[in-house]
């Protein structure tokens, strides 16, 4: 009697890749949870499916790479910044700034200016989904201070998306740099939400010009929320008495 081969866990593995093409959704997110959870054992198979152009679901494979957080994946992934499929692209910025690595920092301030359009709206948020939001969340992540500049100049880019991503970044890198970009720039933006984002960023940094930010923005900004924010703010850092001993 002839017995059925033996199957390996690297069988699995390439299993699980290939129902990542399938166009069932419950499929690819069931095979992308296994690999997940197969760690580094799939980093290699899923490097190679990266890399190989005429496979179908490399911008899941990025994503899988990140979550999985091998630093193996770092190169690639960089690698991966100058695809052709900007959909690859954005997935291979998201992962990196999940990575952590610093190799990343470079190569991600050049995707900042990333000139492809939008790849389509955000299935959560609805913002439009860039390649230059992704590079930012990343180097957020990264708190890049090297990337600081550059991302000043997202913060007038005409899509949402970039600007709110330039802001999150700027104020999770947090350095009195950062604090004095958001501080110059809360006076062109005119979205309330981004000008809420961009105050508190300034409210919680640990800048020495703090409040004296916000007592500019809450006597003279043109947005009356705006103004209302920072003076609540400006209250919070108000030293409070010590209660005395009877």
């Amino acid at each position: 009697m002839i017995s059925a081969p033996e199957v390996t866990q690297m069988d699995i593995i390439a299993r699980l890749i290939e129902q990542l093409t399938t166009e069932d959704e419950l499929v690819r997110i069931q095979a992308g949870e296994f690999l997940i959870q197969m760690g580094s054992a799939a980093v290699r198979p899923l490097i190679e499916a990266l890399q190989n152009p005429r496979y179908s679901a490399r911008p899941l494979i990025a994503a899988i790479l990140g979550q999985i957080g091998d630093k193996r994946a770092v190169e690639p992934l960089i690698h991966a910044l100058k695809d052709h499929d900007k959909l690859v692209r954005y997935h291979a910025a998201l992962a990196l700034g999940k990575l952590k690595d610093r190799r990343a920092i470079k190569p991600l301030i050049y995707a900042l200016f990333d000139e492809m359009p939008p790849i389509g709206p955000d299935p959560l948020t609805g913002d439009l989904m860039t390649v230059r939001a992704a590079a930012a969340q990343a180097l957020g992540e990264l708190r890049a201070r090297e990337a600081v500049l550059a991302l000043k100049v997202l913060l007038t880019d005409e899509i949402r998306s970039v600007r709110r991503g330039a802001i999150q970044a700027l104020g999770q890198i947090g350095t009195e740099e950062a604090i004095k970009v958001l501080s110059e720039a809360v006076w062109q933006e005119q979205d309330e939400a981004l000008l809420e984002q961009m105050v508190r960023f300034i409210a919680r940094s640990a800048s020495t010009q703090t409040a004296e930010i916000l007592q500019r923005i809450s006597q003279s900004h043109p947005n009356e929320k705006t103004r209302q924010l920072a003076q609540v703010y400006l209250k919070e850092l108000e030293p409070h008495p010590k209660p005395q001993l009877t």
